[in-house]
C-alpha cells in the first residue's frame, strides 16, 4: 500500500523542508497500526517528529525558530520525565535522517565528480578556431571618454597604456 503526504501550499520553501522531514520522522517512527500498544500517543508523536525536524535543519543551518510554538503546543502539560523518554529517540532518528541525507549528498557529488572527470570524446575532426585581435567595446569607450574629456586630446592620467619610459617616476 502506498502512502502519500501532502504538504499545503503558500509555505516558505524552509517550511516546506522542515515540514517534509516532519513528515518523514512520522512515516520512519510511527508508521504502525494506530492500536499497536508500542504507538505513542499523538502528542508524543508530534513533538518527536517536529524534535526531529528541528534537529535536522539546525545541523544544516535551517532556522525554524517557529518550531517553538509547535513544540509548546503539543508538549503542553507534559510531565519532564515524559519529554526526557523521548529524546534518545529524537536524538538517534535525527542521526540517521541527517546520514541518509549527507549519503545523498555525497552520491551526488560523486557523480558529477565522474561526469567532469571523463575525457570528452571527440565525434568528429578537430575544428581550427580563429582569434581576431579586436578592442574591446569598453576599451574603445574609454578612449571616447578621454577625447571627450579633454578636448580631444588624450589625457595622460586617463590613459589605459602606460607611459614611456622616459616619464616613468
Amino acid at each position: 500500500m502506498r502512502k502519500e503526504k501532502i504538504i499545503n501550499e503558500g509555505m516558505s520553501e524552509l517550511q516546506n523542508i522542515k515540514t517534509a522531514i516532519h513528515e518523514i520522522a512520522h512515516a520512519t517512527l510511527h508508521d504502525t497500526a494506530i492500536d499497536a500498544p508500542e504507538r505513542p500517543d499523538r502528542r508524543t508523536r508530534e513533538v518527536q517528529a517536529e524534535s526531529i525536524a528541528f534537529t535536522v535543519c539546525q545541523h544544516y543551518g535551517l532556522d525554524t525558530y517557529y518550531s517553538f510554538g509547535y513544540f509548546a503546543r503539543w508538549s503542553s502539560g507534559r510531565e519532564l520525565a515524559e519529554l526526557k523518554s523521548s529524546l534518545e529517540i529524537i536524538n538517534c532518528t535525527a542521526a540517521k535522517l541527517i546520514e541518509a541525507i549527507d549519503g545523498h549528498f555525497e552520491t551526488k557529488r560523486n557523480r558529477q565528480k565522474d561526469i567532469f572527470s571523463q575525457p570528452l570524446k571527440q565525434t568528429g575532426p578537430p575544428v581550427p578556431i580563429a582569434f581576431e585581435n579586436k578592442r574591446t567595446q569598453a576599451e574603445t569607450r574609454s578612449e571616447a571618454l578621454q577625447e571627450t574629456s579633454t578636448g580631444g586630446q588624450a589625457a595622460p592620467f586617463l590613459s589605459t597604456k602606460p607611459p614611456p619610459a622616459a616619464q616613468r617616476i
